[in-house]
């Protein structure tokens, strides 16, 4: 200890603080051990690793100490995912302290640069959907709707990014937009009912969408067709039928 006070960048002398007070049962202490360790490593690999091993022992500290360092936790997370973001468990440890922070922005901003290491289509489909998300619920939609166009870019009958597209426009009164993806849902869930069952948030949509075009009276009847086939077929949303029973008939 006193040779690493003495020199701290004495890269393996704050090494072996850093496993004894781990051995010790001194998470906290080795944490700081270890972000000095990062701080003076000469190559990214150590610093990865240093950053890494500190964002772990901080996140997963006793429960009445790990508020009080979660900004640390998040800190050296960041650090080692500006370093590589696909190391271990970052991404997962990551993302799940930027949701029990509501920091969508960030978390928006980390699927973007994980999505960039990705090669897997599914997964890079799956990984823009739920950018989208963040970044809806963190206010910027012009960006969710970029990021729901990416992905059925790649997958256009991918069904879990039509439905946020399509929840994202209905939230907004877009139901010109909500149109079109709606229809395209209604085919898809005649087609694969096993994979999709609508939920009550899309029932409230498709209620809310049936409502205003019906009063509108700007429906074709080929929407309203695939309206009543398709959807009113497997029992999904009578209400909203029954509401607009005037403009189905």
């Amino acid at each position: 200890k006193r040779a690493a006070e003495a020199d701290s960048a004495d890269v393996v002398a704050l090494r072996l603080l850093a496993r004894t007070r781990v051995q010790r049962g001194d998470a906290i202490g080795a944490a700081e051990a270890y972000e000095s360790l990062a701080r003076s490593a000469a190559t990214d690999a150590h610093r990865l690793e240093a950053w890494y091993a500190a964002g772990c022992l901080l996140a997963d500290a006793p429960a009445e100490a790990a508020k009080e360092n979660e900004a640390r936790a998040v800190a050296a997370f960041e650090q080692a995912a500006t370093i590589d973001v696909s190391h271990k468990d970052i991404f997962q440890r990551l993302s799940k302290l930027y949701a029990q922070k509501g920091a969508r922005g960030e978390l928006a901003s980390l699927l973007e640069r994980r999505i960039a290491t990705v090669l897997d289509p599914e997964e890079r489909v799956s990984l823009e959907v739920d950018r989208g998300k963040a970044l809806a619920e963190a206010g910027d939609f012009a960006a969710a709707k970029e990021a729901y166009d990416a992905a059925l870019a790649v997958q256009p009958d991918h069904v879990g990014a039509l439905k946020a597209m399509a929840e994202l426009s209905a939230s907004q009164n877009d139901f010109e937009a909500a149109e079109s993806v709606w229809v395209r849902l209604a085919r898809l869930l005649g087609q694969e009912r096993d994979l999709c069952t609508p939920t009550g948030s899309m029932a409230n949509r498709l209620h809310a969408w049936l409502l205003a075009r019906a009063g509108e009276e700007v429906l074709s009847d080929s929407v309203a067709h695939i309206v009543r086939a398709e959807l009113g077929a497997h029992g999904v949303l009578e209400t909203a039928r029954t509401s607009a029973a005037s403009w189905l008939k």
